[in-house]
Parts: structure tokens; C-alpha cells; sequence
């Protein structure tokens, strides 16, 4: 009976444990955020992270596969209460993600941003500089109360961007998906 008992404890901890391969985590130390908050909206002028897994992002588009940024963006009402766990609460979010691939043949990068925008690269450094930074983002803070808020933002990065009825696979094959640890952006005050 006890080793039945510890059996399934430590069955939970190797689940966790093999859950916790499947989407590793990366820690960035800091994102460049420029924001202004102006009549209920909060705009996000630009996100910007240092390139994280580079090579890896290479090697996927030299053997032909599109790749796939993610920027998560959540704004969190810092309240002050009695029970802890309905301190935080999501007021607002937005999440814009960039596909990126190689022509091989002349060796330029291409980025597709929302709405159909392409934007074409030609070398290595001006590509992670373009692919590592979200512009234009808005928020609308309407439904918003009075105090004080904060930006959390995150990334997640797809080395290889599959079709959507392969998409099960991501959370499988490991290596696939990397996301990076929340990352307090700032602070603002609604009045």
C-alpha cells in the first residue's frame, strides 16, 4: 500500500517534470517597452527583446521551415484586497505574431506581419533587429476602473511554424516551442 502511494507521487512530480520539457522557458533579462497611456487606450509604440534561440531560428529556415513569433502582452490591476488570489486581475491584453521565412536562393529574409504587411531583409542583423520587435500595439483600457496598473509582457517563439492541423504536434516534439518568463513592462495610473 505505501509503495502504491509513493508510486503515484512521484508519478505526479515526473509528469510535471516532463510537461515542464515540453515548453522550456527562457529568460530574457530585460524588454525595451515605449508606452503611453492617452484616453482609456494604452498604446505600446514597440516591444523589443534581444534575439533568443538565433541559431536555432537559422537552421529552421535553411531547411525550409516558416518560423513564428509571438508577443503577449496582459495588463494587470494591481488591487488591494484581503484574499490574495483576487488581487490581480486581467483588464486588458493583446498578442501579435510575426511568420518569418528564407528564400535560400538569394539568401533574403521575409517577415509577414498582420494585415498582409511584408517586410524583406537582406542580411542577418537587420532581420532578428525587425523579427524581436512589435510596433503599433493598442490596448483599450474603456472598461477600466481608477488605479493602478501594470504591463506583463512575453514572448514565444515557434522554430518551426506547422500547418493548423499539425499544430498538435508543437506541444510534442520537443524543442519546437520556447517561451520566455513574464516580464513586469510598467506601470501606469488611471485617474
Amino acid at each position: 500500500m505505501h509503495y502504491l502511494i509513493s508510486s503515484r507521487i512521484n508519478l505526479k512530480k515526473n509528469s510535471f517534470l516532463f510537461f515542464l520539457l515540453l515548453f522550456p522557458l527562457f529568460n530574457i533579462s530585460a524588454m525595451n517597452v515605449s508606452y503611453k497611456f492617452d484616453n482609456n487606450m494604452l498604446f505600446l509604440y514597440s516591444i523589443s527583446s534581444p534575439p533568443i534561440k538565433a541559431r536555432n531560428l537559422l537552421n529552421s529556415m535553411e531547411t525550409g521551415h516558416r518560423t513564428e513569433i509571438e508577443f503577449v502582452i496582459r495588463v494587470y490591476n494591481n488591487r488591494r484586497s484581503l484574499l490574495r488570489f483576487m488581487r490581480r486581475r486581467v483588464e486588458g491584453r493583446a498578442s501579435v505574431s510575426y511568420v518569418a521565412t528564407r528564400d535560400l536562393v538569394n539568401g533574403t529574409f521575409t517577415i509577414a506581419k498582420p494585415g498582409g504587411q511584408r517586410i524583406v531583409k537582406e542580411d542577418e542583423e537587420s532581420f532578428f533587429s525587425s523579427f524581436f520587435t512589435a510596433t503599433d500595439i493598442e490596448i483599450d483600457m474603456r472598461g477600466a476602473g481608477k488605479g493602478e496598473y501594470y504591463i506583463m509582457s512575453r514572448i514565444e517563439i515557434k522554430t518551426i511554424r506547422l500547418i493548423p492541423p499539425l499544430n498538435l504536434l508543437s506541444g510534442i516534439i520537443p524543442g519546437i516551442i520556447t517561451k520566455t518568463d513574464w516580464i513586469k513592462a510598467g506601470t501606469f495610473r488611471i485617474y
